[in-house]
């Protein structure tokens, strides 16, 4: 009996081991390098077709899953570029999340062909359509450095460019608001449009260490953003939180110096930017 004993227990210890290694095989961790990953943008039909760029649309394009050897949640990042080998390219700003559809806002691709034509005023339009080049740069957003990759370049042939170019100096109606102003708007405060679509600077303001404060507009309505769980640190960007009434933010140390907002992939940043830093 107590060899049947001694049996029956190694055969369970051999099972236990041999149930675990199977969980390890079935759990894959990302390739060192990305070399072997590999993903296809196609082009679309419409893409010979002259395309008119609306403001509040997008272009419509479609990919296939990279292959990390494995499912994973990717992100896509649109460049655009007027040459096939991208020698020279913008980055749009927005996201495309996990998905084999890939529709880049057309306020985008306006703004990301004025700045590769050079665009200053609405009279440097190209009254003929533009050629674009797209492609995309994969990459999983906890692993980036290494799960990075590139598509295929695709052309759209017939690109009607509208002017998209962002004038600075401009009022946006957001506010740093807090215990530094009484948690009013005054205009000192007031966010105000840059050379750069989708980010927006303050004049200098002057935080004191400890005083808190958010991002809102002067009615405390669709623009209020406040603080995550993480810390508010100086010169880096903070993601701010955009849910049902977030939290204060707290300023880490006394600041004198721009407040920095800035939009993208449908997230909004704050950078507390002391002088000299500024980019």
């Amino acid at each position: 009996m107590k060899k049947i004993s001694i049996l029956f227990a190694s055969i369970v210890a051999m099972l236990s081991f041999s149930s675990c290694s199977e969980t390890w095989d079935d759990n894959p961790t990302l390739k060192d390098t990305p070399e072997n990953a590999t993903f296809t943008l196609l082009r679309p039909a419409m893409a010979d077709n002259l395309v008119l760029l609306d403001q509040g649309g997008s272009l419509h394009m479609q990919c296939n899953q990279p292959d990390y050897g494995y499912q994973a949640a990717a992100s896509y990042e649109v460049q655009a570029s007027l040459t096939e080998d991208f020698a020279n390219f913008v980055s749009l700003a927005t996201l495309q999340q996990n998905r084999a559809e890939i529709n880049p806002p057309c306020d985008e691709v306006a703004n990301a062909a004025c700045k590769l034509l050079g665009v200053v005023t609405e009279d440097d339009i190209p009254t003929t359509p533009v050629a674009m080049w797209f492609r995309l740069r994969a990459f999983v957003p906890q692993s980036e450095a290494t799960t990075t990759c590139y598509s295929n370049a695709i052309e759209f042939k017939q690109i009607q460019v509208y002017f998209n170019i962002s004038v600075p100096g401009l009022h946006t109606g957001i506010y740093l608001r807090g215990d530094f102003n009484g948690w009013t708007n005054p205009d000192s405060d007031e966010f105000l449009t840059t050379d750069e679509n989708n980010i927006w600077e303050t004049g200098v303001v002057t935080i004191p260490a400890g005083n808190t404060f958010k991002v809102a507009d002067a009615a405390w309505g669709p623009i209020n953003l406040g603080a995550t769980s993480a810390e508010l640190k100086i010169n880096q960007p903070y993601t701010l939180n955009d849910g049902d009434n977030p939290g204060n933010l707290t300023c880490p140390e006394d600041f004198t110096g721009i407040a920095r907002l800035q939009l993208m992939g449908g997230k909004y940043y704050l950078t507390l930017v002391l002088p000299g830093e500024e980019e």
